[in-house]
């Protein structure tokens, strides 16, 4: 018997010790002093003043894959912070916006506990590889499990600079198009708009070029686009190769909002929930913006 249990458990770390470092992305941690709340991201990103980048805080999956569970993301509407946690029942106050990330279900050697703090003075949650909180937080106990960066560089065969330099992604929401959905989200989220998704074909869609030509490219569309959208451009372009980050993250959209042909606009609010979906209408960019008012009630 002692034997047969020995067996077993030599095998249970083996299985728990199998992990796919070359499917780990990193998870970047970012902190807005103005609104003071951290926020976590597959992307890094620089250009949103609002936010400063304080580096990658642990690695996990995009995909789901054996031993790993969800890790949603919630936000509050008073509070104005992200809460981030395994359970799919939201706490109070809380409204889910999607699925984060993949962590680990359990410890090993290889997987080190997340641990998760509350910040009593501005109502905010942090994460962290480390047991000690910061100032003014209080330990919540462990949230997940996952790599630390450290491990990850010490025994990834996959660790170059490469792998954590910065992503090609791009931010601006004075009327431009983006290419980060989750930051565009950020964004909409502190400025109280919709945000505008083009799912295109920009070198082969004939509709998307008209639409683009008729309309987005329009002064028409640009001026209310400034003052009353997030604009997302989540572009399948055939000719071109995207950046690796665009095009993982543009394939999840796709599925996740169940696209079945070009152009495909969908009107969204700050958390992902679909308001309307549109496409291309004949009459220009001034009929355009009538479309959109009416879908808006502006």
């Amino acid at each position: 018997m002692n034997r047969l249990l020995i067996i077993y458990l030599f095998l249970g770390c083996l299985l728990a010790n199998n992990i796919d470092y070359s499917k780990l992305n990193p998870i970047h941690r970012y902190y807005d002093p103005i609104k003071r709340y951290h926020y976590y991201s597959h992307s890094q990103f620089y250009s949103n003043k609002d936010f400063k980048y304080q580096g990658i805080e642990f690695f996990a999956y995009k995909e789901k894959l054996a031993g790993t569970i969800p890790v949603y993301r919630y936000t509050h509407s008073k509070l104005n912070t992200h809460f981030y946690t395994t359970n799919a029942v939201p706490e109070k106050g809380y409204k889910k916006q999607e699925i984060s990330f993949y962590a680990f279900k359990e410890e090993s050697s290889e997987v080190q506990p997340i641990y998760r703090f509350y910040n009593t003075r501005d109502n905010e949650h942090y994460y962290t590889t480390e047991k000690n909180p910061e100032k003014n937080y209080k330990p919540q106990g462990v949230e997940f499990y996952a790599i630390s960066p450290d491990f990850f560089k010490r025994n990834s065969t996959n660790y170059t600079k490469d792998l954590i330099k910065r992503p090609t992604f791009k931010i601006d929401n004075r009327g431009k198009w983006n290419t980060d959905y989750d930051l565009a989200l950020s964004i909409a989220k502190k400025e109280e708009k919709p945000l505008l998704l083009n799912f295109t074909g920009s070198d082969w869609c004939g509709w998307c070029i008209r639409l683009k030509d008729e309309v987005f490219d329009k002064d028409a569309f640009k001026e209310f686009s400034k003052n009353n959208l997030i604009l997302v451009e989540l572009d399948f372009p055939k000719r071109k190769e995207l950046p690796k980050e665009v095009k993982n993250q543009n394939n999840q959209l796709n599925r996740k909002y169940g696209i079945t042909g070009f152009p495909t606009i969908i009107l969204i609010d700050a958390y992902g929930e679909i308001i309307q979906k549109t496409g291309y209408l004949r009459g220009g960019a001034e009929s355009y913006v009538n479309h959109l008012k009416s879908i808006l009630n502006l």
